[in-house]
């Protein structure tokens, strides 16, 4: 790993000033202030200010929080910001248009990098293109860390090592089934969702509409073929369940995982989102 003691900071959030970079600097700033040297970053220092005056006014510390800006259209700007930090954390949407610079120039610096992507397509292209770089550099390059994946892979990973290790069973299926949900769709949440759409081209929808689209060319397939796109009866839960919004993403992340994992969840292994 190239990130070692002696950067800077611990973490930079890049795209400080949405509403994603907004929480993000908000917990770091509630919960990890007196822990990590972290920093801001974003295109547009007086907006960058305007979010850290307003953190202020609630949490005194953020004052001290430093301020570094670049431009995603200036790779040299880029680089000059992950080059200070052990992990940068990208929460500037949409990705196909702003990601790749980002991705690239934490690879060129040997900083680990995460997003909140949810654009399937564009992180098969930035597989394809840096992943083997990136391992032989020792960088992790960690995709679909909003709120939708979370859920889907940290609990297909408790549910299964549960399983695994107290109950002595293999997991031969899981569904995830989403509840009611509160939450704010931000611009570039909302320009994310259509990038997934409409920035990308025809052929890219259609490889991403596979199930393993995601996982290393040589991996296994499993038994899944598709996403849920109609109304069911879920007979354990005795409830109705709809097609989730999010599952042509979160399913494809858990799959990859299993993939990495040289499947340790099991070879013949289902998942599925759904809503009720």
């Amino acid at each position: 790993m190239q990130a070692g003691s002696d950067r800077r900071y611990h973490v930079v959030v890049w795209g400080a000033t949405g509403v994603v970079g907004r929480c993000v600097c908000t917990t770091m700033i509630k919960y990890y202030q007196d822990e990590v040297r972290w920093a801001m970053a974003g295109r547009n220092k007086q907006k960058l200010e305007e979010i850290r005056d307003d953190l202020a006014r609630e949490y005194p510390a953020a004052r001290s929080v430093p301020i570094l800006t670049g431009d995603a259209e200036d790779q040299h700007s880029l680089v000059a910001i992950a080059s200070q930090t052990k992990v940068l954390i990208a929460t500037s949407g949409p990705f196909a248009k702003l990601g790749t610079p980002v991705v690239e120039a934490c690879i060129s610096a040997g900083t680990h990098y995460c997003d909140v992507t949810g654009e399937v397509p564009w992180v098969m292209r930035m597989i394809k293109a840096h992943h083997a770089e990136a391992a032989r550099k020792g960088v992790k390059i960690v995709n679909f860390c909003g709120f939708d994946s979370v859920p889907s892979e940290l609990g297909t990973t408790f549910l299964v090592n549960h399983m695994q290790e107290k109950l002595n069973r293999r997991c031969k299926k899981v569904t995830h089934v989403f509840g009611e949900m509160v939450g704010e769709l931000g611009q570039g949440t909302v320009a994310s969702l259509a990038a997934a759409y409409f920035m990308e081209n025809s052929s890219e929808r259609r490889q991403s509409s596979d199930p393993y689209c995601l996982d290393p060319p040589d991996s296994q397939r499993g038994p899944d073929r598709g996403d849920l796109l109609r109304v069911r009866f879920n007979k354990t839960l005795k409830k109705w369940t709809i097609p989730f919004i999010m599952a042509p993403v979160n399913t494809r992340v858990v799959r990859r995982s299993n993939a990495l994992l040289h499947h340790s969840y099991g070879k013949l292994y289902f998942v599925k989102n759904v809503l009720s």
